[in-house]
């Protein structure tokens, strides 16, 4: 997820909706069967084509996301050496809400 917030950071229209981006990683289906690993990510739903966009182009290949993603293709014969993760949007009209705790 650490490869995700570098790209978000990197993004210049993205770059000041980092803090308020959440990501979490989940098991994600619509039966136990069909669920599959995948990386959550709740956002507002003006950022989601934008982030869309950034995570096909920059991320998706180096952190196995999805099964066209070409480092699976390369592996698809053998084990991969992880396993292929789904991005899951969840969208909010409001910031997505980040909990500290005091030390």
């Amino acid at each position: 997820m650490s490869e995700l917030k570098r790209a978000v950071n990197s993004h210049h229209k993205l770059r000041d909706q980092g803090p308020y981006i959440n990501y979490s990683l989940r098991i994600v289906g619509t039966t136990p069967d069909l669920a599959s690993p995948s990386i959550v990510i709740e956002c507002k739903t003006c950022d989601i084509k934008p982030l869309k966009a950034l995570f096909k182009e920059k991320a998706k290949d180096k952190l196995y996301c999805g099964k066209s993603s070409r480092i699976f293709q390369l592996f698809r014969k053998n084990t991969p050496p992880k396993p292929a993760s789904n991005l899951v949007y969840f969208r909010s009209d409001k910031d997505a809400l980040n909990r500290r705790a005091a030390r």
